[in-house]
């Protein structure tokens, strides 16, 4: 991603420390919003995923008792919602790239470079993003909806062969 940022972020000459200061503070205000809004984002898809499930888990009736073509849906939507989520994630996680890159970029004119310093020990402890870990999440449930539609029909064609 950042292979597509220009390497300097530009700047008018006769930008003094203190006005770039000030653009860097921001930024940084900027960067804390997108955090706000991606918590909330968050939030939001684990409330739909949550009560998805509570949909299938409070049926009066067994699992092998909800209509397939009722589990078909309600899993498909699930699926579905897990695929915007991940989408969303890798959205966020391009952005904050983006924005940490010019952060970076901007204070390569200031006394300390803070954000190059820990993009610096992240690399060398090759530690994982929290966005790359947290895409695993939209993952792991649209895989237990998947799986909740093949497991059902397994069933609904071992009773039909059963028959």
């Amino acid at each position: 991603m950042s292979d597509d940022l220009p390497n300097k972020v530009p700047c008018a000459s006769n930008v003094t420390v203190d006005q770039t200061l000030e653009q860097y503070k921001a930024k940084l205000a900027d960067l804390g919003n997108l955090g706000t809004r991606h918590t909330s984002m968050t939030m939001y898809y684990v409330s739909i995923v949550s009560a998805i499930f509570g949909l299938l888990a409070l049926k009066e009736r067994a699992f092998a008792d909800i209509e397939t073509s009722i589990l078909l849906v309600v899993c498909t939507v699930g699926f579905l919602i897990c695929v915007l989520w991940f989408l969303n994630i890798s959205f966020f996680r391009n952005l904050f790239r983006v924005k940490l890159t010019v952060l970076t970029q901007m204070e390569s004119t200031l006394p300390c470079q803070t954000f190059a310093s820990e993009a610096e020990i992240i690399r060398n402890h090759k530690m994982n993003s929290w966005t790359r870990i947290e895409l695993i999440v939209p993952i792991v449930f649209g895989f237990l909806f998947f799986a909740l539609i093949i497991i059902r029909l397994a069933m609904d064609l071992d009773c039909f062969y059963n028959k």
